[in-house]
């Protein structure tokens, strides 16, 4: 009687193993999206964007690098989406303060 509860305590604890990888394995991953700025001008950026009901206007100093906005999602691929990783603007717009012509790389 001893062997028998054995087993079955053995084969609840495997059930319960398997059944909890398989929970844990099959979760959307989480990715994390930080967008950058590198102003590699000697120009003042304005960088203008709009996201749902908030409008943002942020001056980029020459030479500088910026973090200006950091996002997580669940269920996200990033290899899915390809160009359309600025998904999360309504409107985002870069100009120099000079108003002259800029190259963008993106």
């Amino acid at each position: 009687m001893k062997a028998t509860n054995l087993k079955s305590n053995f084969g609840l604890k495997l059930t319960t193993f398997v059944f909890s990888m398989v929970l844990l394995l099959s979760c959307d991953p989480a990715i994390g999206y930080r967008y950058t700025l590198n102003n590699k001008s000697d120009k003042e950026l304005k960088v203008y964007y709009k996201m749902g009901y908030s409008d943002s206007l942020m001056v980029i100093k020459p030479k500088t690098e910026i973090a200006f906005f950091d996002d997580g999602m669940w269920g996200s691929n990033p290899h899915d989406e390809k160009d359309a990783f600025l998904h999360i603007f309504d409107n985002l717009r870069i100009e120099a303060s000079d108003k002259s012509t800029l190259l963008l790389d993106y």
